[in-house]
């Protein structure tokens, strides 16, 4: 939301988040968004209020999913457009978090919807031209740095979701890993993000 600013520096920004704590750590930083707490399924503001919404990796976090773009549309003005971008862990089970933390892949099969339940709830919500587009990331990854990263557990929400169980017997065998000179130390990654997209137009159009 703070880089869209830039991008849009005449427009009149809104940013919404159920975390008090989080939109406190937000609001000091651009003090020109309006920061509003609430949730995604239910939007505290006027019908036809806003021409464009994007929800970016926050999808998930909603218990109420079927009401997310049932609110979207009715807050949206007629010819707005909604923008979904989230993690698609049904396309990426090779991701080195599932790897390592295989724990987190099965929560989060539970709680990202495919793309298909997205748009088919979007289409039943009222969006029409509801398009979607798999973005496939593959890189190599250090995976000395990398201990690093998931030392701190923090870094990633995967690592937050899952028991301290797993998430210790995962930093174990990257340990391990890395105490073999065997074994290698660099490693390839994938991660696929999904953005789906929908339009609100006239009824009839």
């Amino acid at each position: 939301m703070i880089a869209d600013r830039a991008v849009l520096p005449s427009a009149r920004l809104v940013r919404l988040d159920r975390s008090l704590g989080m939109l406190q750590q937000a609001r000091p930083k651009a003090p020109d968004i309006a920061w509003v707490q609430a949730d995604g399924s239910e939007l505290p503001f006027q019908t036809g209020s806003f021409d464009f919404i994007t929800c970016q990796f926050a999808l998930h976090h909603i218990q109420d999913k079927v009401g997310m773009p049932r609110e979207t549309f009715r807050v949206l003005r007629v010819g707005g457009r909604l923008i979904l971008r989230n993690l698609c862990p049904q396309e990426c089970a090779d991701w080195l978090y599932y790897d390592y933390f295989p724990e987190a892949r099965r929560i989060d099969l539970e709680d990202f919807w495919p793309p298909e339940t997205v748009m088919a709830e979007m289409h039943s919500s009222g969006f029409v031209a509801v398009t979607e587009e798999r973005e496939h990331l593959h890189f190599e990854k250090d995976l000395r740095s990398w201990l690093d990263t998931v030392r701190r557990r923090d870094t990633c929400s995967q690592l937050l979701a899952i028991s301290d169980v797993a998430y210790q017997a995962g930093l174990s065998r990257l340990k391990q890993e890395l105490a073999d000179r065997s074994s290698p130390l660099l490693r390839q990654d994938h991660l696929c993000l999904v953005t789906i997209r929908g339009e609100k137009r006239p009824t009839g159009a």
